[in-house]
């Protein structure tokens, strides 16, 4: 567990502030940061890319809101604690499979439970597709509609640029300009221009096309517009997702239509760390009709690990959380946002990128 540690964001959800845009802007810093090393692979060939795994300080009764849901299995059986295991092998299954895809349970099910997958008999629907309403195609659909929908906003502009100046300052060493700039800004509007242009006198600064920092500050304005669009601020896939569609509204006059019935769900893509794209020795796609299935994973809890586990103050009664940390965090998940978009402008560098 030392080895595996989840790459996580230095300003968590406990200390965000509803609400607050300075706060949002910081939180979804660390958030685009942690996408970076997808980013580039994401204007190659057209998609979005986030993780599987449910951001730090998300309550167990909401783990699994990334278009993934996760549960610890022993003899084909959901586990939650440590108490319920009986020595045998402990796999972690991810499913991305749509609540409303038709006629897959039984062929997952009978899939799952053969000797190359997880070798028991497997009875529960709820393992092989998604539950949650969040989860749903329909959500989806709701999420990138009201997130191209999204017309810019002043105060949120003014309020990330404020976030990065304070950053700059804050590495530079500069820590009374940083404190002048959250006390301006956090929980202000910005919308009055004197007050603004204190903040500017310190450093903020709108980018526009062609700027150092552009790409970035675009990023966290998508991401912070994603709680106006009525999506969760703390979710890597609605994050990414709105921020994205947003920038494509604004930048490239975008459109998109519904996710295609024919889409089963988001697909499982390469692992999402810095060190290692490939999945891991532990992990592999269920086998379903002789093909590996790209919207069911199998985690293979090393053996080795199971003493710790369970002598976990923090695992031995969430087994689901412990399949979330350690390898739902890095494990990837693909939207083919190309395929949805219509009437794209490519002539800006980020819609030239992207859009191609």
């Amino acid at each position: 567990m030392c080895q595996h540690p989840p790459l996580e964001d230095v300003f968590t959800l406990n200390q965000v502030v509803p609400g607050v845009l300075f706060d949002l802007a910081e939180y979804c810093d660390g958030m685009t940061t942690r996408h970076a090393v997808v980013q580039m692979s994401d204007a190659v060939d057209n998609s979005v890319r986030f993780r599987c795994g449910d951001v730090t300080g998300t309550a167990v009764a909401n783990y699994g809101q990334e278009y993934c849901e996760y549960a610890a299995v022993q003899g084909g059986v959901r586990v939650t604690r440590a108490a319920q295991l009986d020595g045998g092998r402990v796999s972690c299954l991810f499913t991305s499979v749509f609540n409303d895809t038709p006629g897959l349970d039984v062929l997952h099910r009978q899939a799952l439970s053969l000797a190359g997958n997880l070798d028991a008999s497997v009875t529960d629907t709820s393992l092989v597709r998604l539950q949650r309403p969040v989860n749903s195609r329909g959500a989806a659909n709701a999420l990138i509609a009201d997130c191209s929908n999204l017309s810019g906003d002043t105060n949120e502009a003014r309020q990330v640029s404020c976030y990065e100046a304070y950053k700059a300052a804050r590495a530079g060493g500069n820590m009374a300009a940083a404190n002048q700039l959250r006390n301006l800004c956090r929980g202000q509007s910005l919308l009055d221009s004197a007050v603004f242009a204190q903040a500017q006198a310190l450093g903020a600064v709108i980018p526009v096309e062609g700027d150092p920092g552009y790409h970035k500050h675009r990023e966290l304005r998508g991401c912070v517009a994603t709680q106006r669009a009525g999506g969760r601020f703390f979710s890597n896939a609605d994050t990414t997702l709105c921020g994205r569609v947003f920038r494509a509204r604004s930048e490239c006059q975008c459109s998109f239509v519904p996710v295609p019935s024919t889409v089963v769900g988001f697909e499982f893509t390469t692992w999402l760390t810095v060190e290692n794209a490939t999945v891991p020795p532990e992990c592999r796609p269920a086998l379903v009709n002789g093909q590996n299935s790209k919207h069911l994973m199998i985690c293979d809890v090393p053996a080795r690990e199971l003493p710790q586990v369970q002598a976990s103050a923090r695992y031995r009664d969430d087994l689901t959380g412990f399949c979330n940390d350690r390898f739902g965090k890095n494990l990837g998940l693909l939207v083919p946002l190309n395929a949805l978009k219509t009437g794209c402008s490519t002539t800006t560098t980020f819609c030239g990128a992207f859009f191609d």
